[in-house]
């Protein structure tokens, strides 16, 4: 390449460069020679928490400013399974010990033995010798990828991937025959067809070598039909006995829940739809969760993650042969670890700068203390209702249950704040044209939900809108009307918390006493009903939070009872025991003021009660119930001090498996988080935990405000060190020049005498 020189005659040392990708940081110098940074990240402002009824809170005090998710690591969520175990990640998959050479041999010899006398009992010793020859050559040129000449005891049935046995009129042989071929001779199919004399029957062998020839010909003289396939339940352990679903544990980093189980089916050419679980996760988060698949030998996906395909970013272990799958909602609930950095308290003194006084601390542990005891007003959290302000999926629900269904279709159609230039451009090119043929040619393939609804209208017409609705998947238009209803409670509960508080049950309060602790997965009355396809539910729409039900709302309706004057001046019922219903044509609303509240809020909507009980069947709701003030379980609490905001400052399940550092709290440091650990059960938002405990808002656009700030605030301050090192060092080299001309003054001195 011509580089040989150097331009300067030091000597050199070595080093290792983009060990990881952010040693190598560059900046680029326009004309005007400013660097180029990333000031500010677009802010967007989404949905407020006011407009989806969010307004109250539980516990007095003030609270305090933190930031939630700088780091993905920040928030680590593991589901808790039915039995109330957390999941964790325990073991990584490893490859099974080699059996002794000697003992393998034995077996590998007794069984060729065996195959050899019971075959030959049946069909023939030259028959049972030809169909073993093909056997192993269907198992050489799996190991090898090519194929081998065959041995001349079985020329024909080799070169061809077959072998035809003879004649054979006896049905309860020729089952006798398939048994021993499928026992002995795994992966080789076996068929019966009438012989060539055409007065019988007799039984074809069939190896993946013939089944790939037969494929290639019917491909080549244009024949179609079913295409033969391999039979893979040879490959099934013993060890799973009669059991059909692998379970395993599924740990990632900052990925959708969905989009790493498609990565890993595209990784072992199997089907997505053979993997199911129990509830999606977050996204921007570190979660562990129990995934179950049918037919797929553990073996296989050890093989695949053996190898490490995808890093710390998505691991398995912790295999486990089961009788039945997971279904959605079969958990009992999700444990959180959260950290809160750069905690501040604006009026505590030196808590300003981000200090931790006395009574900073003093105000968080109270907070807490609060919270642990007395709990949270259980609203739906933002993310039940989108990031896209102008079609919130609230008022797609409302406008479905109002069958407005061209206001539905101009919601789901609608452009979005933030979305790619080339997903608006397409929306925006419908709203201004309505040709859907035209949008179509310009929609990037990703768009899964806006290609069906106008696929739809292509194939129902422009004026049949409620066919092309038909094309969502039943899942995703229940997630609407669940919104709605979601939207309804909120309003409902805030009005509730307004004029009575959350200190006890008051008259006309609907209260359950004895609630059901058993999920059904079978219901889903605030849940998906099956796992949706990635390309179509929006991913936006799908979080750990909401994708499944918690007990008392799955559609079971337990019988509520009326609090009386005479039980709300006796405190026969806590506050926690309250519970407000989701809208629906078979619950019963509050007999105090609060019923007014959800009239209300109906008839803005264009609705009432009635409108629940929908003509079109998969938009009648029945409702359902939720409790008003939710207590979190194990809930644990600390301050930790730290310095550098790259550093996680709790471990995660890959951490302890790898033995790496933990997390130490570093007490000279600059900064404060809060690390809380706590458990919710199904359906419950970790957001509206945080947000009582603070006091500050959910909404995206003060995250992002506080994460600026403190990026803005830990830039400065790395300036200032920098600048005083670099003052440090100046002053050092002064020093050590001073000394040195002294030094050497005086050594002249001492040499001139």
């Amino acid at each position: 390449m011509g580089i040989r020189e150097f331009c300067t005659a030091a000597r050199g040392f070595r080093g290792v460069i983009k060990r990881r990708y952010s040693d190598l940081i560059v900046r680029e110098v326009p004309l005007s020679g400013e660097v180029v940074r990333l000031q500010r990240l677009p802010c967007f402002a989404g949905m407020d928490e006011a407009t989806v009824g969010i307004r109250e809170f539980c516990t007095a005090g003030r609270g305090f400013r933190g930031v939630t998710k700088q780091r993905y690591s920040d928030f680590i969520v593991r589901e808790v399974s039915l039995s109330g175990e957390v999941v964790r990640l325990q073991h990584l998959p490893e490859p099974p010990p080699p059996p002794p050479q000697s003992a393998a041999a034995a077996d590998e010899t007794a069984a060729a033995e065996r195959a050899l006398a019971e075959l030959s009992e049946l069909i023939g010793a030259d028959d049972a010798a030809a169909a073993i020859a093909l056997y192993q050559r269907a198992l050489a040129d799996k190991a090898s990828g090519r194929k081998k000449k065959a041995a001349a005891a079985a020329a024909a049935a080799e070169e061809d991937g077959e072998l035809l046995l003879g004649r054979d009129d006896d049905k309860i042989h020729r089952k006798a025959v398939h048994a021993a071929v499928k026992l002995h001779l795994p992966g080789i199919e076996t068929l019966t067809e009438p012989s060539a004399d055409g007065g019988g029957q007799c039984i074809r062998l069939v190896s993946s070598i013939g089944a790939r020839k037969r494929n290639r010909a019917e491909a080549a003289g244009g024949e179609s039909g079913k295409r033969w396939k391999r039979d893979h339940r040879s490959d099934w352990p013993a060890e799973a006995g009669t059991n059909r679903f692998l379970e395993f544990t599924l740990y990632k980093e900052n990925r959708d829940s969905m989009d790493a189980l498609s990565q890993i089916a595209r990784m072992l050419h199997v089907n997505p739809n053979l993997f199911s679980f129990a509830g999606t996760k977050d996204r921007r988060a570190v979660t562990s969760q129990r995934v179950s698949a049918f037919g797929l030998p553990g073996a296989k996906l050890a093989g695949l993650f053996r190898k490490r395909p995808m890093g710390n970013a998505v691991a398995v272990g912790d295999f486990q042969y089961t009788p039945k799958s997971l279904q959605l909602g079969m958990l009992s609930g999700n444990h959180f670890t959260i950290v809160i950095r750069d905690v501040k308290f604006a009026d505590v003194g030196d808590c300003a700068e981000g200090g931790s006084s006395t009574e900073g601390a003093a105000r968080v542990e109270h907070a807490s203390r609060n919270l642990a005891t007395r709990g949270f007003i259980n609203y739906f959290g933002l993310q039940r209702f989108g990031s896209n302000a102008g079609g919130a999926t609230h008022e797609i629900g409302a406008a479905l249950l109002r069958s407005d269904w061209q206001r539905a279709l101009s919601l789901l159609l609608a452009p979005r704040e933030g979305e790619r230039a080339d997903e608006g451009a397409a929306k925006r090119h419908f709203a201004e044209t309505a040709d859907a043929d035209a949008t179509l040619a310009i929609l990037p393939r990703r768009m899964g939900l806006e290609r069906a609804l106008l696929e739809g209208l292509r194939m129902h017409g422009a004026s049949n809108v409620i066919g092309a609705l038909s094309r969502i998947p039943r899942n995703l238009k229940l997630l609407y009307l669940h919104a709605f209803q979601s939207f309804v409670w909120n309003h409902a509960a805030s009005e509730r918390i307004r004029r009575f508080g959350c200190e006890r049950a008051v008259a006309g309060d609907l209260v359950v006493a004895h609630e059901a602790t058993e999920p059904r997965a079978s219901e889903a009355a605030d849940a998906l009903v099956e796992a949706p396809p990635a390309a179509v539910v929006p991913e936006t729409l799908l979080t750990s939070e909401d994708a499944q039900p918690s007990a008392v709302e799955q559609g079971s309706r337990p019988d509520v009872h009326v609090v009386t004057e005479a039980e709300e001046k006796s405190g026969t019922f806590d506050v926690r025991q309250v519970v407000l219903p989701l809208p629906g044509h078979q619950i019963r609303l509050p007999m105090n003021e609060i019923a007014d509240a959800y009239h209300s809020v109906l008839a803005d909507a264009g609705l009432e009660m009635g409108s629940f009980r929908h003509k079109v069947k998969e938009f009648s709701l029945s409702g359902a119930y939720r409790k008003l003030i939710q207590v979190p379980e194990d809930f644990e609490w600390r301050l930790q001090r730290y310095s550098d905001q790259t550093l996680p400052l709790t471990p995660t399940d890959m951490m302890r498996l790898e033995s790496a550092p933990l997390p130490l709290s570093d007490d000279a440091g600059d900064s404060l988080a809060l690390i809380l650990e706590f458990t919710l059960p199904p359906s419950t938002y970790a957001t509206m935990l945080l947000r009582e405990l603070t006091k500050e808002t959910s909404e995206p656009s003060r995250q992002v405000e506080m994460q600026q700030a403190a990026v803005a605030e830990g830039a400065a301050s790395a300036n200032s060190a920098a600048a005083n090192s670099a003052g440090a060092n100046s002053a050092a080299a002064n020093s050590a020049g001073a000394n040195s001309a002294g030094s050497n003054s005086a050594d002249a001195a001492d040499t001139a005498g």
